[in-house]
């Protein structure tokens, strides 16, 4: 790098799986300046999964729809961050905020895509081509560590999220108190933040009588607070003991869990990126996403994406003005996906569970 940069503030991307996502870039980063230099500015809801990342010395949490809303909570963040004399900041999102807020705050390097109509608002302003559009999530991010003239290394294209002590033992403890520790566990994700990406609820019963049926699985139905009324309703279908609902416990402890895991099956979501990073085998389900942005990040584990070819992808995610929906109100790219298509893959996979 040409100029000296002692200091630096990345803008963390706002979705779980994009802050994962965002993980082999803080590799590169951490690995050119492994003296603790870099800060992370964050939503709450994704500092978790960055908050051990070697290369962070500081997460700043900030949260523009709720604690910092009003300009007067947004000022002292701006304050904090001025206060900390970054040289550098990165911005991830493709937002004019995300940018504004950098310039507020007196950072003499702002770098990111050209996005959003905040080019003005960038020092080092990224072309966002057409090209760029079509990367991998994780390498889109790269982009912006490679315009800083770093060369990215094999080592740092994975997934990371270290987890302590404490999340180790508290699945080490949960296990044995809810009588899993001699269990096939299988982990399973029917949700997803976008309504429209989620496998009908249906085929997930279906699929999980079969898993407990043919290969004496015990089912970890995974989800947020919002998605328990789902867990609880494929739950009761499916009407068998082998399974339970674990919500509301944090992402970290997720984590945890995942790792005593035989296999994680669940839709394109945060969850997906979540169980590559631990390293359990899984089977991520697409409909309007695409995996040329958001499979599966080169995992050291076996995996698989099961995907129908519709002639309208890759999806605008414009849902249901595109095409019309199947008659149970799902994307027909995800109705056209068969419950025997996911057996067939925990087939392939050869894991046991």
């Amino acid at each position: 790098m040409s100029k000296i940069t002692t200091q630096i503030l990345i803008k963390a991307p706002n979705w779980v799986g994009d802050a994962l996502l965002c993980t082999p870039a803080l590799n590169a980063l951490g690995r050119v300046f492994p003296q603790k230099s870099i800060t992370v500015l964050a939503a709450p809801w994704v500092a978790p999964v960055l908050q051990t990342h070697q290369a962070v010395k500081e997460i700043i949490l900030y949260d523009p729809s709720v604690r910092h809303r009003s300009w007067t909570k947004r000022l002292q963040i701006i304050k904090q961050l001025r206060s900390q004399h970054f040289d550098l900041a990165i911005f991830f999102p493709n937002s004019f905020h995300s940018a504004l807020i950098g310039c507020l705050a007196g950072i003499p390097r702002r770098l990111g895509y050209d996005t959003d109509g905040r080019k003005l608002l960038l020092t080092e302003a990224i072309p966002c081509t057409a090209a760029c559009q079509q990367l991998h999530q994780a390498d889109y991010y790269l982009g912006l560590v490679q315009a800083l003239g770093i060369e990215i290394n094999p080592q740092d294209q994975h997934l990371v999220l270290n987890l302590d002590q404490p999340e180790r033992l508290w699945a080490e403890d949960f296990l044995p108190q809810e009588k899993l520790e001699s269990k096939r566990l299988v982990a399973v994700h029917p949700g997803a933040i976008k309504p429209g990406k989620r496998w009908p609820y249906k085929r997930f019963v279906r699929l999980g009588q079969e898993l407990i049926n043919r290969y004496n699985s015990h089912l970890l139905w995974l989800g947020s607070h919002n998605e328990r009324t789902l867990l609880e309703t494929i739950k009761q279908e499916i009407n068998s003991p082998a399974q339970s609902i674990i919500c509301g416990t944090g992402l970290r402890n997720v984590a945890a869990l995942l790792t005593h895991c035989r296999l994680f099956i669940g839709n394109d979501s945060g969850l997906m990126h979540l169980a590559t990073a631990v390293g359990v085998p899984l089977i991520g389900i697409f409909g309007p996403g695409t995996p040329i942005t958001t499979a599966p990040y080169h995992p050291i584990q076996p995996y698989a994406v099961i995907l129908k070819e519709f002639p309208c992808r890759p999806c605008r995610q414009h849902f249901f003005t595109e095409c019309q929906p199947s008659p149970d109100g799902t994307a027909p790219c995800l109705a056209a996906i068969e419950v025997d298509d996911v057996l067939t893959e925990v087939e392939k996979l050869g894991v046991s569970c």
